[in-house]
Formats: structure tokens, C-alpha cells, sequence
């Protein structure tokens, strides 16, 4: 009888181990299982920078013009021409609206307006005679601007473009020396670029531009000088500007 109540109790107390070991067991898996997942870390994604917007900036740079001037008598005929190449810088200000097209192409419409001092050092006038000593032509340019289209491709912060459109300046041309003559008109021509723009930040974009004008001929009558006649000129310039812009 003790026998077998000594062998009930060793098998009531291997159940309950039994149990207790199973009831843990399935604790830790359950705790296993309420534990939260390690989170894997998410890349940044990366946006491309968008031209489209409107700016406005500001710019500096230097030009070169070379003019012939042609000296005409009161009855059209030739009194005497010559070419004065001039240099100077300028600075001015610039605005316009950029359009950015899946692919990165852009298109976009721009005006500046500048002031400086593009000034010539005057060359000799040659008469039908020969040359005419103690007096030499110039030419002078104190403002000028343009409207024009633009064109580039952006390779996200660079954009590479072209420029070109109508170009308006106003131009004084004469001769000085021994006595002098001189007119001034407002010309009007066309202008062909390039250049390379680079955001800096989102709204801060700088750029590089090389353009050319060129105002054509046009004839214009003595406005100084007293001496009848007119004053033909061919004027271009060549020009190298470095601007700075806000991006709205």
C-alpha cells in the first residue's frame, strides 16, 4: 500500500514537471512572438532638381564692339570712313521663366537690360583722298538688352543652354580730333549664346554666358558737329557675363 502511494506521488510530481516545462516552453515562445520585428532601415529617395520657375539676378561682364563708320557729305557721298573697335565692362540685371519637361530638356524666355562703357579707341579716317590727319572715328555704347528664347538640356544641377532673340542698344558714333561730328540713335539687331547654369542650392543658381550681337548698318544724321551730312556705322559686340539668380 505505502509502495503504491510513493509511486502515484513520483508520477504526480513528473506530470507536473512535465507541465511546467511545457508551460514555460510555450511562454517564451509566445513572448517570442509579441516581440516586435527589427525594422530595416528605408533609403532616402533621391528627388532631381526642377528648373521649372521663375528667377531673377543679377549680372558683370566685359564686351568688345567693332563699328565701321562710314562719314557721308550732305549729297550722300563719301567723306571719309574708318573702323573703331572698342572694350569695356558692363553690369546689369536679368528675369525670365525657365519650363523643365520629363527627360530633363528645358525651354524657357529671358530679358536683361545692362549699362556700361564699351568705348573705341578710334582709327584713322581714310578719305578718297588719302588719310585725313588729326582725326580719328569712335564708337560708344552706354546700355543695351535683349529678349530672348532659351534652350538646354539639364543633367540635374547643370544645365547647358542656348540663347538667342532681338537685341536693342543705344550707340553714339563720330569722329573727334581737329573738329567733330558725332549722332546717336537707339539700334536694334539680333543676339546668339551660350552658357552654363548651376544651382548652388534650390533657389541660388549661378551662370556662365557668351553672346553676340549684331545691330546691323543704319545711317543716321549729324546730331553734334554742325557739319551736314550723316554718319553710317555696322556695329557688333562680343560679350563674356557671370550672373547670380534667385529661383522662385
Amino acid at each position: 500500500m505505502n509502495r503504491t502511494i510513493l509511486i502515484w506521488g513520483l508520477s504526480v510530481k513528473k506530470l507536473l514537471l512535465a507541465v511546467s516545462v511545457i508551460a514555460l516552453t510555450s511562454g517564451a515562445a509566445f513572448a517570442a512572438d509579441l516581440a516586435p520585428a527589427p525594422v530595416e532601415p528605408v533609403a532616402p529617395v533621391y528627388v532631381p532638381y526642377s528648373w521649372t520657375g521663375f528667377y531673377i539676378g543679377a549680372q558683370a561682364g566685359y564686351g568688345w564692339s567693332n563699328s565701321d563708320v562710314t562719314i557721308r557729305n550732305a549729297d550722300g557721298s563719301l567723306a571719309g570712313r574708318s573702323s573703331a573697335d572698342g572694350d569695356g565692362a558692363f553690369g546689369g540685371g536679368f528675369a525670365g521663366y525657365n519650363y523643365q519637361f520629363d527627360g530633363g530638356f528645358v525651354v524657357g524666355a529671358e530679358a536683361d537690360i545692362n549699362g556700361g562703357d564699351i568705348n573705341s579707341d578710334g582709327n584713322a579716317i581714310i578719305t578718297p583722298g588719302g588719310r585725313f590727319p588729326g582725326l580719328t572715328a569712335f564708337s560708344k555704347m552706354d546700355w543695351f538688352g535683349s529678349a530672348r528664347l532659351r534652350v538646354g538640356y539639364a543633367f540635374d544641377r547643370f544645365l547647358p543652354f542656348l540663347t538667342g532673340g532681338y537685341a536693342f542698344g543705344d550707340q553714339k558714333a563720330g569722329f573727334e580730333g581737329l573738329f567733330s561730328a558725332s549722332t546717336s540713335d537707339t539700334l536694334s539687331g539680333w543676339t546668339v549664346g551660350a552658357g552654363l547654369e548651376y544651382a548652388i542650392t534650390d533657389h541660388i543658381l549661378t551662370r556662365i554666358e557668351y553672346r553676340y550681337s549684331d545691330y546691323g548698318s543704319q545711317a543716321g544724321a549729324v546730331s553734334s558737329g554742325g557739319i551736314p551730312g550723316s554718319i553710317d556705322r555696322d556695329f557688333k559686340t562680343n560679350d563674356i557675363r557671370v550672373g547670380i539668380s534667385y529661383k522662385f
